[in-house]
């Protein structure tokens, strides 16, 4: 029998306009607080991303090239410009997970552990349209403590659009408070202040729909529907992601826009450029026991390490965010049977 429940869903970029910028606001959605220092920076990349990698017990020695290696994988070389730190790019070929990172050069060689980064995949792109969709055979990571790592290119999502998510052959259980969407320099993007029409919004703590902080804007938003599906033991609870339309935020950030971005990463007021089109998709959840799906003492952490599923999505357009229940008929499915029938629409046995 399937059950409905509360939906963990988060609300990322949702109710935000372009206002003009302050000296010390960029404004856009820009104005996130920065992740939190580690000695790589961010601690997860897909290949051909730029990582910092900070110097620990020792400095390197500006103009000098080092070796990089990144777990049994490639090595690449990296020039360094300061003596604190190296801008390591990704090698392509290392393979999704947990990598521990040596560095060899002069005077240097230290091994940062696995704990510290986690090589991504290449990330999915989802393109700007309505529909039921699947991206099967999706190699994830699996970070050290566990957090399974899905990296999604949203950059010709343009349009407001509400999604909901599911992975098959994963049975993850999670709730709201075990999702976190961050982009991909690490910034925690269910994270910010705003400002909008010249008013200053400040976004606390996220428990679903629930802003905690806010200025005049309703606490839960609405509930959404988790499902159990007839084979639990294949498919993971549901999350959901509602953007607000991007337009205005692209052609801000054109060349000649209001916040153009510079070479080193700013607006024209100074302030620090926050991407919100490569995301990376972070869930801290547990596996069910295929004999045993509904028992929850039964649950256990993912291995580290990557792990092939099917993602499959819904898309609507929708200029707010919308009850999963309301998805349903758009999509062909009476509210009775969307719970159901949701894992056939999304990977259709």
């Amino acid at each position: 029998m399937t059950r409905l429940r509360p939906l963990p869903v988060l609300l990322v970029a949702g109710l935000l306009a372009l206002a003009p910028a302050g000296a010390s606001r960029a404004g856009c959605g820009c104005d996130h607080p920065p992740p939190a220092w580690s000695v790589v920076m961010p601690p997860f990349g897909s290949p051909h991303k730029v990582i910092t990698i900070f110097a620990e017990g020792g400095s390197f020695t500006v103009g000098e090239t080092y070796a990089v290696s990144f777990g049994s994988g490639p090595t690449v070389a990296a020039v360094a410009t300061l003596t604190d730190r190296l801008e390591v790019p990704v090698p392509k070929g290392a393979a999704p997970g947990p990598a521990a990172i040596r560095v060899q050069g002069p005077d240097y060689d230290h091994t940062y552990p696995d704990s510290a980064f986690t090589v991504l995949g290449k990330p999915r792109k989802i393109k700007n349209r309505e529909g039921i969709f699947a991206a099967r055979k999706y190699e994830a990571a699996v970070s050290a403590d566990g957090t399974l790592l899905l990296p999604l290119n949203l950059e010709q999502v343009l349009d407001p659009v509400q999604f909901a998510f599911a992975l098959r052959n994963l049975p993850l259980a999670f709730t709201a408070d075990d999702v976190v969407i961050y982009n991909t320099d690490g910034v925690d993007l269910t994270l910010f202040t705003l400002d909008v029409n010249s008013t200053q919004l400040q976004w606390g703590d996220y428990t679903g729909w629930t802003v905690e902080t806010d200025a005049g804007i309703p606490a839960d938003i609405y509930e959404g529907l988790e499902h159990d599906s007839d084979d639990p033991s294949r498919t993971s609870d549901l999350f959901t992601y509602w953007r607000h339309e991007f337009y205005t935020y692209r052609n801000a950030h054109l060349p000649g826009g209001t916040h153009e971005v510079n070479e080193a990463g700013y607006h024209p007021d100074g302030t620090l450029h926050i991407d919100h089109d490569h995301l990376v998709i972070a869930i801290r959840g547990q596996l069910r026991d295929p004999k045993a799906p509904d028992d929850p003492t039964r649950l256990e952490p993912l291995a580290p390490g990557n792990v092939t599923v099917d993602v499959g999505w819904v898309s609507i357009w929708s200029e707010q965010p919308v009850d999963l229940s309301f998805m349903a008929p758009i999509i062909g499915l009476t509210d009775e049977d969307w719970a159901e029938e949701l894992e056939e629409v999304l990977f259709g046995d």
